[in-house]
């Protein structure tokens, strides 16, 4: 019996260690940034209304990427005409303000993403800043692409769940070792099931 409690207690070790490896390194990803000018309602709306236009002008060319050097260079290529659409978009809302884009490596807090925390720490993002930039900001994963539409991350997490199924914590040693019954609480525990 202690001989199982071992087995088991090395696969539950050796299954924790796999998971914490589930973010990709800050220099894996890239970002997308975009801060309003302050946190009234109207530039809140126009800080969203330049995320929505920039996601659906660009969304596909952001996805062809195949690694994020190539997706910085794409859009490090696209800069001046990633504000200019910006700040077309401020212009149509009639604000009196520009929008100034830049690429570069920022620090970021720890926050939840679509159901996934992004340890704090400094990542390559594409930043547009609205104006003073003195309001809340929203952003997104657009390197490997996880950018969604929808107000802030709460949305991003409905989304996410909505259209994709919950991740599987699996264990290739427990998957070998220990006996079905075992594997189907396991199953269950972690809602393998």
């Amino acid at each position: 019996m202690k001989k199982y409690v071992g087995i088991i207690a090395f696969m539950v070790i050796v299954g924790l260690v796999g998971l914490t490896g589930c973010v990709q390194t800050n220099s894996q990803v890239l970002r997308l940034h975009i801060v309003a000018n302050s946190d009234s309602e109207i530039d809140q709306e126009a800080k969203l209304a330049i995320r929505d236009e920039l996601l659906a002008s660009y969304r596909d060319v952001w996805e062809q990427c195949s690694n994020v050097e190539e997706c910085i260079a794409v859009v490090d290529g696209e800069l001046v005409a990633i504000e200019a659409k910006a700040n077309a978009v401020l212009r149509e809302k009639g604000m009196g303000y520009q929008v100034h884009a830049e690429t570069g490596v920022f620090a970021f807090p720890t926050r939840m993403y679509a159901d996934v925390s992004w340890p704090a720490g400094n990542y390559p993002a594409l930043r547009l800043v609205l104006g003073s930039g003195e309001g809340k900001n929203w952003w997104c994963v657009l390197y490997p692409p996880l950018c969604v539409v929808g107000d802030g991350q709460k949305d991003a997490k409905k989304t996410q769940n909505n259209t994709k199924s919950k991740p599987q914590v699996k264990s290739w040693l427990w998957e070998r070792v220990a006996p079905k019954s075992w594997q189907k609480k396991w199953d269950v525990w972690f809602g393998n099931s």
